[in-house]
């Protein structure tokens, strides 16, 4: 029997004395031995030392009585359990003769591992902390504050800055957009009938010119636009208008037009240039007049001179060209006089000198036309590509009706508004070197070159 059975006291069923003996049933072996014998066999266990036989575990013994005797023996339950740990020890020692195996084999196989730099930077320190590199690591690490200049944790107001139960951060919108002024940068508001505003953000002006007259007894909402005379208002106050737009009335609106001053007095007159063209024995002289003074221009005889005037923003440029070769005026226009004030309206004017109705009706009443009448006649022509003879100097005659053999003609180039056709053409009008008028013909000669498009030509006869 091991010695490490575990008893507890347990009644005594029969009474034994020293000289009995009883039947011991250990280990599937049954065996006959004295109570004393038995007695001091087992006086040596803790669990039962100094006890009496009586005190016995019942979950570990049991005692058969007979007519003759009394036979202690273990329980049924304890031969079962020691034969389920027989298989167990079994089991495990099988276990363990297979894990002495796979050590042995494992201690003498060569083994190499991919990351063993890496598995050899983890240790521990002196008081048993995991570490990496010689740094302690894992639940003993501290996140630092987050600066402006160090990474860490940061810890929302719970004001400006929410976390939601999922862990989402939200940042509070308390801004405000200011209203919009002429001296502040903010936000406008449109008023969807000038402005407006699509789907898409996409702001539209409305561009209508046809603003109505402003009228009695009407309902007005703040933006809309009228007109009162000619000042053009837009209003301000929601509102239905008075009788008359009087200075209560007006409260409502704001004037975007300021009302029309005085006519001013008149300006002094300019200086118009005048070119005047004297007959000389020798040819002529071109004598030109303007806010600058007089410049004076000898043209020789020998060919017939063919003059030329281009209108400039600031006046015009006289080009006089015979056989002495090309000489230019430039004529510049007279000073402006000064602008006078202001002066009334022409409906104005025409209220103070009887007229009856308003505005819209005075305009309806202007159907006069003026004529402006000049004593200058200009008279056009065209110069044909194929209408030049084959041989220099190449010559070309073209007629135009009103021109007369006398007189001063001035003949110069119509310019075609195309950029290139237009300086293509200043190009070859410059080929020509001789113009000669006569009775409803003008004679045209170029010495060396001859144009090769179409050229429209204009003479003015002053």
């Amino acid at each position: 029997m091991a010695n490490d059975i575990k008893t507890t006291a347990l009644p005594k069923v029969t009474a034994l004395s020293g000289s009995d003996d009883i039947i011991v049933n250990a280990s599937g072996k049954t065996s006959r031995i004295g109570l004393d014998s038995f007695t001091a066999k087992i006086s040596s266990w803790d669990s039962i030392a100094d006890k009496p036989f009586g005190t016995i575990d019942g979950s570990y013994f049991k005692v058969n009585v007979n007519s003759d005797s009394s036979m202690l023996s273990l329980s049924d339950e304890l031969v079962q359990n020691i034969s389920d740990m027989q298989k167990d020890i079994s089991d495990i020692q099988k276990a363990e003769t297979e894990t002495r195996a796979n050590v042995a084999e494992l201690q003498t196989a060569s083994h190499a591992h991919a990351n063993m730099q890496v598995i050899e930077l983890f240790g521990t320190n002196n008081e048993g902390k995991l570490t990496w590199s010689d740094v302690a690591v894992g639940s003993d690490y501290t996140l630092p504050v987050a600066t402006t200049s160090a990474l860490g944790g940061v810890k929302p107001d719970g004001n400006t800055i929410t976390v939601d139960e999922d862990g989402t951060i939200h940042g509070a919108n308390t801004y405000t957009l200011p209203i919009a002024t002429t001296a502040v940068l903010g936000g406008i508001k449109v008023d969807g009938t000038t402005i407006t505003v699509n789907s898409e953000g996409v702001i539209t002006c409305i561009n209508d010119s046809s603003i109505p007259n402003w009228v009695a007894s009407t309902a007005y909402t703040i933006g809309m636009l009228v007109v009162n005379g000619t000042v053009i208002y837009q209003c301000k106050t929601e509102h239905t208008s008075g009788a008359t737009f009087d200075d209560t009335e007006k409260t409502n609106w704001t004037a975007l037009t300021g009302q029309q001053g005085e006519k001013g007095d008149k300006g002094a007159d300019g200086v118009s240039p005048t070119a005047k063209v004297t007959q000389t024995d020798l040819g002529a002289t071109i004598t030109v007049t303007d806010a600058n003074g007089t410049t004076t221009a000898n043209v020789s005889n020998g060919t017939s001179a063919m003059l030329s005037v281009s209108q400039t923003e600031t006046g015009c440029t006289v080009t006089a060209t015979d056989g002495s070769g090309t000489t230019t005026a430039t004529i510049s226009n007279g000073t402006n006089g000064t602008n006078g004030d202001d002066g009334k309206s022409a409906y104005a004017i025409a209220v103070e000198e009887g007229f009856s109705g308003d505005e819209a009706a005075w305009l309806n009443s202007l159907k006069g036309i003026t004529t402006v009448t000049s004593s200058a006649v200009n008279l056009t022509g065209t110069l044909t590509a194929d209408g030049w003879s084959d041989t220099a100097p190449y010559t070309q005659t073209v007629t135009v009706t009103g021109l007369a053999e006398d007189g001063y003609p001035i003949l110069d180039l119509i310019t075609s508004v195309d950029v290139t056709t237009g300086i293509n053409e200043n190009k070859q009008w410059a080929y020509i070197t001789k113009a000669t008028t006569a009775e409803n013909t003008l004679a045209v000669k170029c010495y060396e070159k001859k144009p090769t498009i179409a050229l429209n030509f204009v003479i003015k006869v002053v």
